[in-house]
This record gives structure tokens, sequence and C-alpha cells, in this order.
């Protein structure tokens, strides 16, 4: 999976999001003086606003291209911020976090039970005790209904790119395909097409309660609705309840 071209448009694409709604849930479980770590930190739309009130976090992300363009964000406010390159299924960190989140569908690109076990372990692991886990799950019904044959087309100041996702659902576990195609300027006028492939796996709700559950977590709250726009995204708020 490649994020070379996708961290471009990642913020055109994603600015309906009402990004408060995370911001805040985080500041409702964690501590001024916390240290959080932000799974999948992606470009820092939640990140660099909760570092400017003065939270302690660090980023994760497996795309360089998208920790360079939260780098960009921090330095232009004079920030700082520890930001690491990895995959959040290879975490491995001890007892050292108040608060892990992952938010934005970041859950979903874990596409098989054993990389979301691991990831639980090692977010397990990575926390002190009692300290919390939270990450959001989309509504499957709702996915499917709005990502099942989409087209989306802009045209941006001297390019053009189309997303095109499509869905296909078996066992109960929903796979939604990302297309990316851009068209980007060469020279003399001419334009140089590449694509870009995502996928992301949603699977029932219960999946991954009994995970976190079989990893030593316990279920704090689920939040229905997370958003308040009728997609009936669920937030989930976990607490490491065992050593």
């Amino acid at each position: 999976m490649a994020y070379e071209l996708l961290y471009k448009v990642y913020d055109s694409l994603m600015s309906h999001v009402p990004y408060d709604r995370f911001i805040n849930v985080v500041k409702e479980y964690a501590d001024k003086n916390a240290v959080l770590l932000d799974l999948a930190c992606g470009t820092g739309k939640v990140l660099v606003p909760l570092v400017e009130e003065g939270y302690l976090i660090d980023g994760l992300d497996l795309s360089e291209e998208m920790l360079m363009v939260t780098r960009d964000k921090l330095q232009t406010k004079h920030l700082s911020s520890s930001l690491h390159l990895g995959r959040m299924e290879e975490l491995k960190v001890n007892s050292y976090y108040q608060l892990v989140y992952c938010f934005l569908d970041s859950i979903n690109y874990l596409t098989n039970i054993i990389d979301i076990d691991n990831t639980f372990q090692g977010v397990f692991d990575a926390l002190v005790q009692d300290g919390y886990f939270l990450f959001d799950v989309p509504d499957q019904n709702y996915i499917k209904k709005m990502f099942s044959n989409y087209c989306f087309v802009d045209e941006m100041e001297d390019s053009l790119y189309i997303w095109q996702t499509n869905t296909q659902k078996h066992n109960q576990i929903l796979t939604v395909y990302h297309q990316l195609t851009f068209f980007l300027p060469k020279t003399n006028h001419l334009y140089e097409k590449k694509q870009e492939f995502h996928t992301q796996v949603i699977f029932p709700l219960n999946i991954y309660i009994e995970l976190l559950q079989q990893n030593g977590f316990e279920i704090v709250n689920i939040i229905d609705d997370f958003l308040l726009d009728g997609s009936k995204r669920k937030l989930i708020v976990s607490k490491k309840c065992r050593s």
C-alpha cells in the first residue's frame, strides 16, 4: 500500500470531517500532563491542534509522506512532536502512554484478525495501567451504501484526480476497495497518469470487542453515531484493566 499520491489531496478529501469531535473526546479522557500516542496520525489533523493546546503527543504512521505533511504543519506553528515511521501492528513500547487513539477508519487498514490482535496487544503493552485506547468503527451498511460504485472527481490548481470505490461483503465482513487516479503535470503541457490502490476491511463490532477483551481491555463506553451525521459511526472507549 502506498501513500505517495494520497497525501497530496488527503486534507481536501477529508475537509468535511468535524475533527473537533475527535479532539474533544481525547481531551475528555486525557489529562493535560499525559503522554499520548496518535496511531496512524496521517497529516496531523487531530495531533497538531492537540499539541497546540499543550498536549504531549507522539505520532506513528506508515507513510513518510503523511508524516512530512504533519511535520511541516508543526514547524509552521513552531511546535514539536515525536513522529515515527512504522506499522501499528508492529508497535513495540512498554507502559509509556496514558492514552492511545486511532481515528477515522485507520483501524480498517488492518485487514485481518491477526493484525488487529497484534495491534491491540501492542497498544495494551504501550499503555500504563488504566490507560485508555480510543478508536472508531464505521457502520457497514452506511459504508456499503455510500461507497458501492462511488466516483468522485476533483480538479486541483494544476492537476486532476479521480477517486473510485467499490465494496464486497462476505461472511459479515465488508471490504472497501479504493482506486485513486491522478493526472499530474509534466513538461510541454503534457500530463502523467498515476494510480494508487487502498483496501480497508470492516469487521462486525463484536469482533473488535472480543479481541479487546481477550487482550486485557475493558469496554468503558461505545458512543453511537459519534459524528452526529447519521453515519452511525461508533467510537469505542476501552481501558487497560490488567497488567
